[in-house]
């Protein structure tokens, strides 16, 4: 098999998740050494550690509460220190906190504002510091459909990610000069992810629209990570992929 990643090292915050950890196995299968992070389960982590070892790639874990500016550039530095070097940067960690706007609390607009928002901004601005000296890398936002077309019940998700999507496009534009590439993922929903806590009938209405046939899985995702990671994409900068089976389309 062709590798795609021989030689890089990568970092996946939010690794011991559904989508983090997909990402994280199948950049290690192609190649990178990978940095798992996680914020509460080490377990799942060290579940994601364990089947990246058997690959013959380095490999770490790392706790980190990423909505922490200093533990984000901490999680960074450690990479690098473990590692040896950061070519990527996946920023995968998010939260959903479903309410009607109407009912919505300042703490959950809050804490899912700062994980999912604040959190790839602190890793993002700490990774730039060690790209930046060696004028390369790519960074890697996984957002979401809603940050475009809304979704009812998670006001504070889409506007989280709607943000996220314009972080990522004017990221690109300070670190494309520079030699690194920023670009973002934007799955619907995912089997396995979020959608557990997700609305049922949302979930089987989604499943119903897509023209494919069926939800999206982490597998999916990550294998758009993959090429984002890789010299296959290295034309492509400040640029949202839809992993959405064809349901943009087919709304528009």
């Amino acid at each position: 098999m062709t590798r795609l990643l021989e030689g890089r090292t990568a970092l996946v915050a939010g690794g011991s998740g559904a989508i983090g950890s997909a990402i994280a196995v199948l950049l290690a299968e192609h190649g990178a050494a990978v940095c798992v992070h996680y914020h509460r389960n080490q377990e799942l982590a060290q579940e994601v550690v364990d089947r990246i070892a058997p690959l013959g790639r380095r490999c770490a874990t790392r706790q980190a509460d990423l909505t922490k500016a200093g533990e984000a550039e901490a999680l960074v530095d450690f990479t690098v220190r473990e590692l040896g070097q950061l070519d990527i940067l996946v920023n995968c960690a998010g939260i959903a906190r479903d309410n009607p706007v109407q009912f919505l609390s300042e703490a959950e607009w809050d804490q899912v504002m700062q994980v999912n928002l604040n959190g790839p901004l602190y890793t993002s601005r700490a990774a730039c510091k060690h790209m930046l000296t060696r004028e390369a890398g790519t960074i890697i936002n996984v957002a979401s459909v809603t940050g475009s077309t809304g979704q009812a019940l998670r006001t504070n998700y889409g506007a989280s990610k709607g943000a996220l999507l314009a972080l990522t496009k004017a990221m690109a534009r300070d670190l494309a000069p520079h030699g690194i590439r920023v670009n973002a993922i934007a799955p619907q929903i995912v089997e396995g992810g979020l959608s557990t806590g997700a609305d049922p009938r949302f979930v089987d209405s989604t499943r119903k629209m897509t023209p494919v046939g069926r939800l999206g899985t982490a597998t999916d995702v990550a294998g758009t990570a993959l090429f984002l990671a890789s010299d296959l994409s290295k034309f492509i900068a400040g640029e949202v992929v839809f992993v959405t089976g064809g349901l943009i389309t087919h709304q528009i």
